[in-house]
């Protein structure tokens, strides 16, 4: 895990799972190139590889995602977790 600086852009890795939860985590990372880093984890030789764990670096430390539970997987620069109360859904 990095430190975080004023100056670092952030970008969301948006997670809707099978189940219908969503989940958010911030990266301290341009999202062009997460999003090739994420593709190169998710095709090899032509195919998809769905029952993979993916893993990265969030800003608050390492993230471990089995893509069998995911439906949708979204980079933007939007956090689109639920928020009740102030709190995380």
């Amino acid at each position: 895990m990095k430190d975080l600086k004023t100056s670092d852009k952030l970008c969301f890795v948006n997670f809707i799972f099978k189940n219908g939860c969503t989940d958010s985590v911030a990266v301290a990372e341009n999202h062009k190139k997460l999003w090739k880093e994420f593709e190169s984890e998710f095709f090899r030789d032509g195919k998809v590889l769905s029952d993979r764990i993916l893993t990265f670096n969030g800003i608050d430390g390492s993230v471990y995602v089995d893509l069998s539970t995911v439906a949708k997987i979204e980079i933007s620069d939007k956090d689109k977790k639920v928020f009740i109360f102030g709190g995380h859904k």
